[in-house]
């Protein structure tokens, strides 16, 4: 295996700076491996390779505690320490089983304070077989911010990155990494001090961070279990249609309102939420409050959840500086188109093709189209009967990142409209509740417009370059090379006509 120290150690000198990381020397097909040790939780995650937009092929987590008595005797728990090292110990049998080549392994605020911290990393290194670099809590704060920064890379505003033994802040100003902090307001070291004294502490330790006055009216975005958890319960009270954490958003009065409530909330109560896990329902009137004490220091205008964090962060880092350039929604929209459509060489025929249809459009717009055209083949080899349903649902609860919820629904709801899906369906109800009626109308054009484009070709490529299409103030003209006029047939002639009438226009073909 690669040395996972120095891997990370080369990632965390070089966040904050001007110079990108350099690749760690793995083969870009190898799955790569990120140990996380946390006061809480002890979690091995096996990306696919080195991509932009990896696939997960392991993530397995255990809530060992090794934080959990560390205020009262300086110690790792030592029931918590064996939690741990019997995990490493499948850890490593399971990256050796997928022949991980690259393994990171990292340690956080439990271990970096415990007195037998350094003891620890010896034998967790031991069963690893590979080494173990325990972050500083800057470290840690930067990786969580680039993992933040690799899912939504226009982020902007605070990051709050909870584990059970600290709170890491970073500011991130227009995508780059400003100021820093560490608190000690971890739930496991909170705990022991009862909630009345843990909030004043947090108030007063978030008094004495002078720059998280600069979020006031911006973002701030959640990382971590336990606030991942409370986002999840939120979405159970709203009934939320889309349950996928990553970019979820809650205005900033909610979501400390939701605190306030699970702050004072008994065990039993919480049990009856069924959103929580056993062994959080300790951890998360801690984890509430801390988020209420951030807002209330921070006054956010809104959260938004990163599901991307740490173990992200030291991926991203590994990665070829031209791959990070990448953009994420792009890049896994091509994943999934190459997986699961036909070649995706055809995408940039139909790109260009439908180009003129769309001659005002800003860039994220544009951003959109694209990806909505690298999927615009991915429901092929599912039943006709369920195509249009299907792709729905794909996209709309896919693992994109770099995507809003509402421009999940945009693509969703294209993608459901080139599949012939129906626009008073449950469906076309669901994502009319993220978007406006000109953006229904919009998404409802562009997946016409890919319907007419793989009809009139065939899904064959080299074949769109011999027609064009024309749209003016009255009409939809389909521009066509004389030898290729026979691929105009009456389908043809129906999808045409029904993008024209989606334009509010009229159509016709015309040879050239």
């Amino acid at each position: 295996m690669v040395d996972g120290d120095k891997a990370v150690s080369a990632a965390t000198e070089l966040v904050g700076s001007d110079r990108q990381p350099t690749a760690v020397g793995a083969p870009p097909d190898a799955p790569l491996g990120v140990v996380d040790i946390g006061s809480n939780s002890v979690r091995l995650v096996v990306f696919e390779g080195a991509s932009r937009v990896p696939t997960l092929l392991f993530n397995e987590k255990s809530l060992c505690g090794l934080g959990r008595r560390l205020m009262d005797t300086g110690q790792l728990a030592d029931a918590g320490v064996a939690c741990a090292l019997k995990a490493l110990r499948r850890y490593r049998s399971i990256t050796q089983a997928l022949e991980v080549s690259a393994l990171h392994a990292v340690a956080t605020a439990a271990v970096r304070e415990a007195a037998n911290g350094v003891e620890f990393v010896r034998r967790a290194g031991e069963c690893l077989q590979t080494p173990v670099r325990v972050l500083s809590g800057e470290e840690e704060a930067e990786l969580s911010a680039r993992g933040v920064l690799s899912g939504i890379p226009d982020a902007d505003g605070i990051v709050g990155d909870l584990g059970g033994g600290s709170l890491e802040l970073l500011n991130l100003k227009h995508a780059g990494l400003a100021d820093r902090t560490t608190l000690g307001l971890g739930p496991l070291k909170l705990m022991g001090e009862g909630m009345a004294a843990a909030r004043s502490q947090a108030t007063m330790a978030m008094k004495a961070v002078p720059w998280l006055k600069s979020a006031k009216g911006r973002s701030l975005y959640l990382v971590g279990g336990a606030w991942r958890t409370l986002a999840r319960i939120d979405m159970a009270q709203r009934n939320y249609p889309v349950r996928v954490l990553q970019q979820y958003e809650i205005g900033a009065d909610r979501a400390s309102l939701l605190c306030q409530r699970l702050a004072g909330m008994s065990r039993h109560e919480l049990e009856a939420l069924g959103e929580i896990s056993e062994r959080r329902l300790d951890v998360i009137p801690y984890a509430a409050m801390v988020l209420e004490a951030l807002i209330a220091a921070a006054k956010p205008k809104r959260l938004v959840v990163s599901s991307y964090g740490l173990r992200e962060g030291v991926h991203h880092a590994a990665l070829e500086p031209a791959l990070q350039a990448c953009d994420p929604l792009l890049e896994g929209a091509r994943a999934m188109g190459t997986r699961y459509g036909r070649p995706v060489s055809l995408s940039g025929e139909i790109l260009t093709f439908i180009d003129p249809l769309f001659r005002v459009e800003a860039p994220r717009q544009r951003v959109l189209r694209e990806a909505a055209v690298l999927l615009s083949d991915i429901g092929w080899r599912l039943h006709p009967d369920d195509r249009a349903v299907g792709v729905f649902h794909r996209v709309l609860r896919s693992q994109f990142s770099g995507i809003t919820h509402p421009e999940r629904a945009f693509l969703a709801l294209t993608l459901l409209m080139r599949y012939g899906g129906s626009s008073a369906g449950v469906e076309s109800a669901t994502a009319a509740d993220f978007l406006s009626s000109e953006e229904v109308e919009a998404a409802r054009i562009l997946g016409r417009a890919l319907r007419t484009a793989h009809t009139l070709c065939g899904h064959a490529t080299g074949t769109l370059c011999h027609f064009a299409l024309e749209l003016d103030a009255d009409a939809l003209i389909l521009k066509v090379d004389t030898p290729y006029a026979d691929f105009v047939g009456e389908m043809v002639e129906r999808r045409l006509a029904q993008l024209a009438s989606a334009l509010g226009v009229s159509h016709r073909v015309d040879t050239r």
